[in-house]
């Protein structure tokens, strides 16, 4: 696994490297018998399956598979993480890593959408000083995209659209003009 990921440590260091994978095409199989459920348990009804598997098939080929599954396992994979932290332990998620390689050496059969390695155990001390990612004031908005978010309860500062940025503030700058309300 070390070799597949880059030789990042991390994969040897772990006890435990879940291989998040998605299932091409599995929608088509099983989207009857999920609809068919969901009435079961009183959501929609057995004569409203085909219009909703209509609609469903209509909607999953109008994007590309790959983002589909990878926007659903990714919501799968947070969750993981979310819970392996609640239960005291440390999560290393890794999207560098040769997919080719992980698939094989696994043997995940080639219908298979490989999309993030996350490693599980107890971090080693000390962590990282700089684990590569910028702060969340650089790269989350509050409540209007280009208003940096500051991170606490309170009111922001009004931030002016006229008003150039004050230096060292952000690292990042918004792409695109302000949303008129």
């Amino acid at each position: 696994m070390q070799k597949a990921s880059y030789d990042q440590v991390k994969v040897s260091e772990a006890p435990v490297v879940i291989i998040a994978f998605a299932l091409r095409g599995d929608w088509k199989r099983y989207m009857d018998a999920i609809f068919r459920e969901g009435a079961r348990r009183g959501v929609g009804t057995a004569e409203g399956i085909s219009k909703s598997e209509e609609n469903a098939g209509h909607f999953l080929r109008s994007i590309p598979e790959a983002i589909w599954l990878n926007r659903h396992v990714m919501i799968a994979f947070t969750t993981l993480m979310l819970v392996a932290e609640c239960y005291g332990l440390d999560t290393a998620p890794m999207e560098g890593f040769d997919a080719e390689t992980v698939r094989r050496e696994f043997g995940i059969p080639k219908a298979n959408e490989v999309v993030a390695l996350l490693a599980i155990g107890f971090a080693q001390e000390p962590d990282k000083a700089y684990g590569g990612r910028l702060a969340l004031s650089d790269i989350v908005c509050e409540e209007e995209y280009g208003r940096p978010w500051g991170g606490g309860a309170s009111e922001p500062e009004e931030v002016k659209a006229d008003e150039p940025e004050p230096e060292g503030e952000s690292v990042l700058a918004p792409e695109a003009e302000p949303v008129s309300k």
